[in-house]
């Protein structure tokens, strides 16, 4: 009997067991496969689910937005109706407050543009101009607040200038405003709005002789305070330090007065200089004397 061959046995044994070991590793490949195929589509379904989700939100927002939009097109609606259908002042104020809760809306712009040229009542053509302010850089809106400088109330005036101060660099709104203070508003407070808004744009020379010419016309003393405030804040400029100083020359409150010295004599102009030694030979107040040449 001839031995049994080991070294063929051992080979078909490592054969055996090299299959074996391949069958191991491809079943471990098809199980994590499967694994992974399970974890796919459990995320595809989470996904779905997620999906689903998101999908009834949007159209539960949607059917929310458009009952919004119902509610908001029935409520103006009543807005407009209430407003028409109001005799009272008073009720139609409240209506204009409520329209503000609605804006921006071109429906109710175009109520509040009749409000401010047909509403008999000047509270509520003022409230109505203020609204349209927020809207003064729009051509229409603009053309329509420089209309209403002619309101025939000062009140619907003085918020007509504070809804254009917010555009007053538009040299239509400030030759609108230059043209008004000048020739046609007899209100003070509208004239001192006016300046307030025109000042936004002090840089402006046409801005400047505008304010110096108010201020020869010897206006009261509060605007022309006000004036001087803004002109002095330009006095670095020698053509306007001279203009200041030959004014100083004229102004009869001393308070004004002192303010322009303590400002003029801080500036080396030759006219300016000039005007201060003549302004101390006939000044009566030791104060301001004492501003232009210190005693000690």
């Amino acid at each position: 009997m001839t031995s049994p061959n080991l070294d063929s046995e051992e080979e078909e044994i490592e054969i055996l067991i090299e299959e074996l070991e391949d069958d191991s590793d491809d079943f471990f490949k098809s199980t994590d496969h499967k694994k992974q195929d399970l974890d796919i589509k459990e995320t595809n379904i989470s996904d779905s689910y997620e999906t689903i989700e998101l999908v009834e939100t949007q159209s539960e927002e949607i059917q929310e937005d458009e009952i919004l939009k119902i509610t908001s097109s029935q409520e103006i609606e009543e807005i407009i109706f209430d407003y028409n259908t109001t005799s009272k002042n008073k009720d139609r104020t409240k209506i204009i407050d409520k329209i503000a809760t609605f804006l921006p809306n071109n429906v109710l712009e175009e109520l509040l543009k009749e409000i401010a040229f047909q509403d008999s009542y000047t509270l509520c053509r003022a409230k109505a101009v203020s609204l349209l302010g927020d809207k003064a850089d729009t051509p229409e809106i603009k053309r329509l607040l420089i209309q209403k400088l002619d309101d025939s109330s000062p009140k619907v005036r003085l918020w007509t200038v504070w809804s254009l101060r917010t555009i007053v660099y538009d040299p239509e709104v400030y030759e609108a405003l230059i043209k008004k203070i000048k020739y046609f508003e007899k209100s003070k407070r509208v004239n001192l709005w006016i300046i307030r808004s025109l000042s936004d744009q002090i840089d402006d020379k046409t801005i400047q002789d505008t304010f110096i010419h108010l201020l020869k016309q010897k206006p009261d003393n509060e605007t022309r305070k006000l004036l001087l405030f803004y002109l002095l804040q330009k006095s670095n400029d020698e053509d306007m330090a001279t203009e200041l100083s030959f004014y100083m020359l004229k102004e009869v409150n001393r308070e004004i007065r002192k303010e322009i010295v303590k400002k003029l004599v801080l500036l080396d102009f030759e006219d300016v200089r000039y005007s201060l030694e003549k302004l101390y030979k006939k000044e009566r107040d030791e104060e301001i004397k004492d501003l232009i040449y210190p005693t000690s």
